[in-house]
């Protein structure tokens, strides 16, 4: 009787999967395997939303998808997906949004925030200011921020104080500003915020009004040794008076501390000029905007000096 033998194998005319010879295997199976993994892993999650999207939403549910935002091979889409699925929830429904806040979710925050996917940011936020829409939820999404504020990490810093803009927290923003907490950046950053939501948003201009530590925060600003801060200042200003209604508001503000002669700094000398010239374009920009509202509001006699400078 003859041996058994083993059969030769059919050579393939698309690919050589044997490392017995050179060059190998033509397809490398480790570089599928990534890009595969976070497709099946979207598309499970996909699944799970899909399978689960009627009210109310279970801690289960929760539990599950909360996995896919903590493990390392998953993609910013399906993190963004998850992201926006929570968000949508808690924004339909009060008992939706009371499972997730229960749930460890947003112990998950500081990672997320610390993320480098715009994004995965901006979802994130999004569902803070779903959860923040509830009063009796928005102390405890507040609370979690403003901690966030004084997070170590810079980025995780700026995506505090925009959600905390979109939750318009903004005299929260206010008294961050005048503390030492904030990093430079973040302090410029927080400025650029308010300046931008102001210009855009009346109802957000009168947020800002109404604060009660409106006028030493800006008083605080005005001395600012910073240029940048004080051009900052300065553009919010200008944004506030574009809305007849807060002219008056905005002229009972210290801002007589525009006309304080810069303090020279012995390291930085060419700091006092560019401080100078950005007091002066401040006055000229408000003098004009004022001239503009006067025959529509009453401004105090304080700023009779001021409107002749123009």
């Amino acid at each position: 009787m003859s041996q058994l033998r083993r059969w030769p194998t059919p050579q393939s005319i698309y690919s050589d999967w044997t490392d017995s010879r050179p060059p190998g295997a033509t397809i490398s199976i480790h570089a599928l395997a990534k890009p595969l993994s976070r497709f099946l892993y979207h598309r499970q999650a996909a699944d799970i939303i899909v399978k689960n999207a009627k009210p109310p939403l279970s801690v289960a549910t929760v539990e599950v998808l909360s996995t896919y935002l903590t493990l390392k091979n998953i993609s910013p889409s399906t993190r963004v997906l998850v992201l926006r699925h929570f968000s949508l929830r808690a924004r339909n429904a009060r008992e939706d949004a009371q499972v997730v806040l229960d749930s460890n979710l947003l112990g998950l925050v500081p990672e997320l925030l610390r993320s480098s996917s715009p994004d995965i940011l901006f979802a994130t936020c999004n569902l803070l200011k779903s959860l923040g829409r509830y009063r009796e939820m928005k102390n405890k999404i507040h609370s979690d921020l403003v901690s966030l504020l004084n997070h170590r990490d810079p980025c995780v810093q700026k995506s505090a104080v925009y959600a905390l803009d979109a939750l318009n927290l903004v005299e929260t923003l206010l008294r961050h500003l005048i503390t030492n907490k904030l990093s430079p950046a973040n302090r410029m950053y927080t400025l650029h915020v308010l300046h931008v939501r102001v210009g855009k948003d009346e109802q957000h201009a009168r947020l800002i009004v109404e604060c009660s530590s409106l006028k030493n925060c800006f008083s605080m600003l005005l001395q600012s040794p910073d240029p940048r801060i004080l051009e900052h200042t300065c553009r919010i200003l200008l944004n506030l008076l574009k809305y007849r209604r807060l002219t008056t508001a905005v002229a009972d503000l210290e801002l007589d501390k525009l006309f304080l002669p810069a303090t020279p700094n012995i390291n930085n000398p060419s700091g006092a000029s560019r401080l100078d010239e950005n007091r002066q374009w401040a006055v000229t920009k408000l003098v004009e905007r004022l001239k503009q509202r006067s025959a529509m509001e009453r401004l105090p006699h304080s700023w009779d000096g001021i409107m002749a400078e123009g």
